[in-house]
């Protein structure tokens, strides 16, 4: 029976480590999967014509530092709101911190595998077989580190949503932005903003993906927590003596 406990009482510290560094996990797989989606996936899969690819391999960096900051920004945000019953505030931001601290050397080396997958258009309009298999590693790298941050993201969101008392209309009122833009974007291809770059149907779907997750869901979230309060605020006075 004692071997038994602390077994048992092993398996819990082992799982509670586990949940206690998921902040970490979500913040560096986000900022990682940010700043390769925006500045690597985005920009390969722009419309290139003529000398433009050039152009395009310029927009690598202001894209994946923008695309890091929002995927650190909403990843904390994920993170603090999706903790544990038994993690607290000051838990949380510990985690937060230590992945950001493994978030920033491990931004730089998926920098370069950004520059690599927006320039590989380049090499295969110019047969660099070499350089064109080296993009390909980039683009299975990218792929994996977008594929984690989902599966991160996706765990955390669960905790979210269990804590969120609208989570049900707040879904559904994403699914209908997200189904929106992406009529929208693909009736029109948008351009890269801040850029003359026009994205192709996957980098539509890429950009409405991306503003219904870092635009839509903070604002949507927001505004029913806000409208949630209110509600009960009101019921309260209604219901307080003298009204």
């Amino acid at each position: 029976m004692p071997l038994q406990s602390d077994h048992g009482n092993s398996q819990e510290a082992r799982r509670r480590r586990v949940e206690a560094s998921t902040p970490a996990r979500i913040v560096v797989a986000w900022t990682l999967a940010g700043g390769l989606v925006a500045g690597g996936l985005l920009v390969a899969s722009v419309a290139l014509v003529g000398g433009s690819s050039e152009h395009g391999s310029m927009t690598v960096t202001p894209l994946f530092v923008l695309g890091a900051l929002a995927g650190f920004v909403h990843g904390a945000v994920f993170g603090y709101l999706g903790r544990y019953p038994h993690e607290s505030r000051l838990d949380a931001l510990r985690s937060t911190t230590r992945g950001l601290l493994v978030a920033v050397p491990a931004a730089a080396v998926c920098w370069g595998l950004a520059i690599m997958i927006a320039l590989s258009p380049a090499f295969a309009s110019s047969r660099r077989w070499d350089l064109l298999g080296a993009s390909g590693l980039a683009w299975l790298a990218g792929i994996g580190v977008a594929c984690w941050a989902a599966y991160e993201g996706w765990r955390r969101m669960r905790r979210v949503f269990a804590r969120w008392p609208e989570h049900r209309v707040g879904t559904l009122i994403l699914l209908g932005v997200l189904t929106l833009l992406m009529s929208r974007f693909y009736a029109e291809h948008p351009t890269i903003w801040g850029t003359d770059l026009r994205v192709t149907g996957v980098g539509a779907f890429v950009l409405a993906l991306g503003a219904t997750i870092w635009i839509a869901l903070p604002v949507v979230v927001l505004t029913l927590r806000l409208a949630h309060r209110g509600i009960n605020q009101l019921q309260h006075w209604h219901h307080s003596p003298g009204h």
